[in-house]
């Protein structure tokens, strides 16, 4: 799975992807690119967790990790309404579809704490409003993979 490189391991692990009783069970073939399979994966997943809100957000930040835009108002639509609690290296899963988030859109320096992106807090509201007014500048870089602002002229 290195190829697929940490952040995408990280979404696969705290979605369960590793047990084969879990529905995002990812086994792929040996001789296909895992790469497009993980991204065939996310999509069936996708339609699978529709009802599912906290899946369907490890599933939207897998998707944002190949260039699809679509999804990061889900992973902003589905906030935590609280603080999330981190003991030592545990409890960091909730986090990583907003880690994936803030890694992958060039997201201003003062709104990249994560952890502050709480419903209704005043990080969160400028990290959607900056989504919605820098969205149409955002273009995917395949070579960095991660989502880079376009000048004015090039949109």
């Amino acid at each position: 799975m290195h190829p697929l490189g940490t952040l995408r391991c990280r979404i696969l692990v705290c979605m369960g992807a590793d047990n084969p009783r879990s529905a995002a069970f990812f086994d792929p073939p040996a001789d296909q690119s895992i790469s497009k399979c993980l991204y065939q994966h996310l999509l069936r997943l996708h339609q699978t967790f529709a009802d599912d809100p906290y899946s369907r957000i490890f599933v939207a930040a897998g998707l944002l990790s190949f260039g699809n835009l679509a999804v990061a108002n889900e992973i902003l639509h589905y906030l935590p309404r609280s603080p999330i609690v981190m003991d030592q290296a545990a409890g960091w899963c909730p986090l990583v579809p907003y880690e994936a988030l803030a890694t992958l859109l060039p997201v201003p320096e003062q709104y990249r704490n994560v952890k502050r992106w709480i419903e209704g807090s005043a990080e969160s509201a400028a990290v959607e409003r900056w989504l919605v007014e820098q969205g149409e500048r955002l273009r995917w870089d395949p070579a960095a993979e991660r989502f880079v602002l376009a000048s004015p002229q090039q949109c």
